[in-house]
């Protein structure tokens, strides 16, 4: 976990977020804190999370749809972030959903019943809608 921390150092990470990094017991520990808000504009403005890294806890952010690579496909996941590769999402009934998707991924969604879903997009990224009965997507790109 320390090339963790070097790594979110090089990249820019606030002293309040190295702390939380160096007090953090586990891996999911870390990757709470990738999830928090403050912690997903990290990953969306840098770059730090490397391959080398990403492969060594693969199973662990990919349980938590968190994904450097693909292609992969989810059903009325709560929050997605995605730095690569193409990912399909279905979202049906009154389910919610947050993608965050940069670099060059592609998100293909589609959105069934009253089903909500917000999507940022940065650098290269794509996404494909299609939207049923009530559903509604909202894209944003920064």
């Amino acid at each position: 976990m320390k090339e963790i921390y070097e790594l979110a150092k090089k990249a820019g990470a606030c002293s309040p977020g190295l702390r939380e990094i160096q007090n953090a017991i586990s891996v999911n520990d870390l990757i709470r804190l990738m999830k928090t808000g403050k912690g997903i504009e990290f990953i969306m403005e840098t770059n730090f999370l490397t391959k080398t890294v990403y492969n060594q806890y693969r199973s662990e952010l990919e349980k938590e749809n968190i994904f450097l690579d693909g292609p992969h496909k989810l059903v009325n996941p709560r929050l997605v972030i995605i730095m690569g590769d193409t990912i399909d999402i279905e979202i049906s009934g009154f389910q919610v959903c947050e993608i965050y998707a940069k670099n060059s991924a592609v998100v293909n969604i589609v959105a069934h019943d009253n089903a909500y879903v917000s999507v940022e997009l940065r650098q290269d990224a794509k996404v494909k809608i299609e939207s049923y009965e009530q559903s509604k997507v909202k894209e944003y790109r920064k």
